[in-house]
């Protein structure tokens, strides 16, 4: 998965265009597609990441998980899937899948999802299987570790959208006059006493 790739998944999954995200990080228009084809300066792809919250390793697609390999072999083997099998359905080469499986080079977030979709199950449920999974589920979840990361998911969005909320009105305030940011101020107050009726 190329840049760009990753970057209208992330895109997809907030529900923003990368249109939007180029005018929202002031990127020429166009500037996303231009990265399916070349390697973009370090400082828009930190702006990048720094927007999506996740590292610039994750947006090209480098290794990042690491200590995992065993649960890919012992669920290979579980489910009766050869290092072949599993590397051709993958895509990626039998030596490859060795050093995964080895610990000997970390694995990317988006090829663990790809080996954990082929053994139908979520990243968080192999991880679970075994006792790789690091965070404690919260007792309200049940031990239901995907209502726990949908949750999450939620939960993230909305603070993005909160974050959002505060940047424009920081800014929007920002280019007002005190007698303007007075009459806002009061027209806030008049909307919230509406709420309360």
């Amino acid at each position: 998965m190329n840049v760009l790739e990753k970057i209208q998944e992330l895109c997809k999954e907030r529900e923003i265009n990368p249109s939007r995200l180029e005018i929202e990080l002031g990127f020429g228009k166009g500037t996303l597609y231009k990265w399916s084809k070349s390697v973009p300066k370090s400082d828009k792809l930190e702006k990048v990441a720094n927007y999506f919250k996740v590292s610039i390793d994750y947006l090209l697609d480098r290794g990042n998980l690491y200590d995992i390999g065993e649960a890919i072999k012992g669920e290979r083997e579980y489910q009766g899937y050869s290092i072949e099998e599993l590397s051709e359905l993958i895509g990626v080469k039998k030596e490859k899948l060795n050093e995964y499986e080895e610990n000997l080079v970390p694995i990317s977030e988006c090829l663990l999802k790809k080996i954990s979709k082929i053994f139908d199950m979520t990243v968080h449920e192999l991880l679970d299987k075994y006792n790789i999974y690091d965070e404690c589920i919260p007792p309200q979840f049940n031990g239901d570790i995907n209502k726990y990361e949908a949750f999450k998911k939620t939960r993230d969005k909305d603070a993005t959208k909160e974050d959002k909320i505060k940047t424009i009105a920081a800014h929007t305030m920002a280019d007002l006059t005190e007698e303007e940011r007075n009459d806002v101020i009061k027209y806030v107050e008049f909307i919230k006493s509406k709420r309360d009726k």
